[in-house]
């Protein structure tokens, strides 16, 4: 099946419904000064996950890394402040979709209660959080004319890149660990519900069967009725043939 769309969110969706069993593979095409139907074979920035962001801003560092050698400050300027921004934007997708779970997503009017078991907290990821958008966030919007401050270097860029990778590694490990624990708990289920249906299918212990007295000819049946065991304290019934 092939689907075409310039819905973001559909192809969200298609992604999150997924499986090793059905897998989708996704491109996007895009237009090229005045050509059209260039193939990409991955999504466009906007459809990337936190991880791919990083990726991709990765290569873009290194092309940037050029541009600074050559010193030419205006549009290495203008890399470094659109570097920024995406950088940004990729820890709002980390938080989005690692740290919230995909419990609340944006321009969706959903509250997906059920993936609140992975969500991923602790006080390293809202550390790590913090920084990432505090550290960009002067570069993100207009500076004042009078400010005259030099844009990030490389290196400093590359240090904010590295929060990045620290908080993907951070969730990654949260995520591991309870992944570790849910399949201890679930083999200790298992082994629970395999010795209660072993020791179900065990046969029961085999019921003694009563002592039965034989009685000698001539005796009166109501003696018979009435007499017990000596040894067992059964009554013995007369058995008529």
């Amino acid at each position: 099946m092939i689907v075409f769309t310039h819905e973001m969110t559909l192809v969200m969706d298609l992604q999150r419904q997924a499986s090793p069993t059905s897998p989708i593979s996704v491109q996007h095409i895009t237009r090229l000064g005045e050509t059209v139907g260039h193939v990409r074979p991955s999504l466009p920035w906007d459809g990337l996950n936190a991880r791919e962001r990083r990726g991709d801003l990765n290569e873009k560092l290194v092309v940037m890394r050029k541009e600074y050698e050559g010193r030419d400050e205006d549009k290495y300027r203008q890399q470094a402040g659109d570097f920024c921004m995406r950088l940004r934007q990729a820890f709002e997708r980390a938080v989005e979709d690692l740290v919230l779970g995909g419990v609340i997503t944006r321009r969706s009017d959903d509250v997906h209660t059920k993936q609140l078991h992975k969500i991923n907290h602790t006080e390293e990821i809202c550390n790590l959080v913090d920084r990432g958008m505090s550290d960009n966030s002067p570069w993100v919007h207009d500076r004042p004319l009078a400010d005259g401050s030099s844009p990030p270097s490389p290196d400093e860029l590359q240090e904010g890149l590295d929060v990045l990778s620290d908080l993907l590694k951070a969730v990654g490990e949260l995520e591991r660990t309870r992944q570790k624990d849910t399949d201890q708990s679930k083999k200790k289920r298992v082994a629970n519900l395999k010795a209660v249906e072993l020791a179900g299918s065990e046969s029961p212990e085999k019921v003694a069967e009563p002592h039965l007295k034989p009685v000698a000819d001539g005796v009166p049946s109501a003696d018979i009725e009435n007499a017990a065991d000596s040894e067992t304290g059964e009554r013995v019934t007369e058995l008529e043939t």
